[in-house]
């Protein structure tokens, strides 16, 4: 299924090898608040190596630090359910994150999803996900907030985000394929019963 989110894996803009940005913007359709940071992880980084984490995509993901915050608007192309996966881990030699992924309905200002997760400071990339039910033509906004619950300067690392789902289909009752052979079955057994009571 179609990503709905643009740049879920953070490569635009593309920084140097080993440099980041606190973006403090609307960048590439991501909005960067706070201590959120854009991080290019290739080669040597002050914020980590490829030899001590694994399983990221390609080479730049984003950090929420402190109580940043990273989020992304975006409409709802169907109703139905939906989910959203990203890869998630924490800063090595840093304080324990924990942060919250929520899914904002902006058309009616309500949650429809959130949960809040914690992440190991220098462990591998690991998967994460999130299931929300949307409604066709409303706004949403997916939001990832850093909690720092720990107090100190703690990182959480995401990197590609995808959202994506099967809506419902606009007419109700059964696929058409399914429909269909239901249908034919239907009067083959039909026709046999008269034939059997001729």
């Amino acid at each position: 299924a179609q990503n709905l989110l643009t740049n879920g894996d953070f490569e635009t803009p593309q920084l140097s090898q080993g440099s980041y940005e606190y973006v403090g913007a609307l960048l590439d359709s991501w909005l960067y608040s706070g201590q959120a940071v854009l991080i290019n992880i290739a080669g040597n980084s002050p914020w980590t190596t490829p030899s001590l984490q694994t399983g990221y995509f390609d080479n730049q993901v984003a950090g929420i630090q402190f109580t940043g915050s990273i989020s992304q608007t975006f409409a709802a192309p169907g109703t139905g359910a939906f989910d959203v996966t990203w890869l998630d881990t924490g800063r090595p030699n840093y304080a324990v994150q924990n942060y919250t992924v929520s899914m904002l309905n902006v058309s009616t200002s309500a949650i429809v999803s959130s949960e809040t997760l914690t992440v190991t400071p220098g462990a591998n990339f690991s998967p994460e996900s999130l299931a929300a039910n949307l409604v066709a033509g409303d706004t949403y906004t997916l939001t990832f907030q850093g909690l720092d619950s720990s107090g100190g300067d703690a990182t959480a690392f995401i990197d590609n985000v995808d959202l994506s789902g099967a809506p419902a289909p606009a007419i109700g009752g059964l696929p058409l394929p399914l429909s269909v052979s239901f249908f034919a079955g239907f009067v083959w057994l039909h026709r046999r019963r008269m034939r059997g009571a001729a």
